[in-house]
């Protein structure tokens, strides 16, 4: 036993330098969308999320921007793991971005506001009035739900569920 103990301090003290040296900070590649990462060409829009447009990566990643936003894949982005269309992962430039395409649904009009969802029904315009009604955590990631009415709310709710 007290031969063993010598033989383990020599690995651990040299152990450390032989990763450091094998592994320096110039041998390290620089980070970039290879051939593998690189999104798809093609930008779709979709019925499901009004307002927006988005495009799936070679790793089945979803990548979304606004509509009137021109399509940017930059390395510099948000990422929502498990939050895209069927559950992929989803990417944007912004979590403002990213959280907008998750609020949004047909027939409603949806604004993020101090990390809750604002909700109207399609084609009202205006501000949220005085008089609302709120649901805590029913809307995407556990956000609260703020409606002018209750119909309006309980409608977004269950089209959430779809």
């Amino acid at each position: 036993m007290k031969l063993l103990a010598p033989i383990v301090l020599a690995a651990l003290i040299t152990l450390p330098s032989a990763c450091l040296s094998t592994h320096s900070a110039e041998a390290a590649p620089p980070l970039a969308l290879t051939p593998s990462t690189a999104p798809a060409p093609q930008i779709r829009t979709c019925a499901e999320h009004p307002g927006f447009q988005w495009a799936t990566d070679a790793d089945g990643r979803t990548w979304v921007w606004r509509a009137d936003e021109a399509p940017e894949f930059s390395e510099k982005h948000v990422t929502l793991v498990g939050k895209g269309p069927g559950g992929s992962t989803l990417k944007a430039l912004d979590r403002a971005t990213a959280q907008a395409f998750c609020c949004a649904r047909p027939g409603f009009r949806t604004e993020v506001v101090d990390g809750r969802v604002h909700v109207w029904p399609a084609g009202s315009t205006g501000e949220m009035s005085e008089k609302r009604v709120t649901r805590i955590g029913a809307g995407p990631d556990h956000m609260t739900v703020i409606a002018p009415d209750t119909e309006t709310l309980n409608a977004y709710v269950a089209a959430l569920a779809l």
